[in-house]
């Protein structure tokens, strides 16, 4: 188990130009879906072939961290999770940059949810100071409408 203390963003429009001068940027589909959606959250996902089964405690209002247990589970099982236990899921593009000493991960979400591009970086204390990368647009950390629980019953092509 560990805590994960993480800050959300927008991007700027010119994200995707901005992050090609990163040469320390990949690229992965993932998948996933919410056994539970809320209190506490339980997360389905496949990422690179593999499968992810996450649980997530309470969030606690002005806190940035959150309880967190990951387990790797068979590739298969967390597809059949997917198929069998998840009303809805979601789809994205996960760029991950090394930028400014931080491992930034962008989600580029597809399907319902278009147009939608935020990006996430994980602190090691709820008040480390960062340096933002040139891509970097608002911070919406405290936004429950970019939670990616909140958007599989709320796409943004509806927003």
């Amino acid at each position: 188990m560990q805590k994960e203390i993480e800050r959300k963003f927008l991007l700027t429009p010119d994200w995707y130009e901005k992050i090609q001068i990163y040469v320390d940027c990949t690229k992965n589909g993932i998948r996933q879906g919410y056994i539970l959606l809320r209190d506490p959250v339980v997360r389905v996902r496949t990422f690179n072939m593999e499968g992810y089964l996450t649980i997530k405690g309470n969030a606690v209002e002005g806190k940035l961290g959150v309880e967190e247990f990951e387990y790797s589970i068979p590739y298969g099982d967390a597809v059949r999770m997917l198929d069998t236990l998840c009303d809805k899921d979601l789809s994205k593009i996960r760029y991950k940059v090394f930028a400014n000493g931080k491992v930034w991960e962008i989600d580029q979400f597809l399907l319902e949810n278009e147009g939608l591009v935020f990006c996430e970086v994980e602190l090691e204390s709820e008040d480390e100071l960062i340096d933002l990368p040139i891509f970097v647009g608002k911070e919406v950390t405290n936004d429950y409408r970019y939670y990616n629980n909140y958007i599989i019953d709320n796409p943004y092509s509806e927003w």
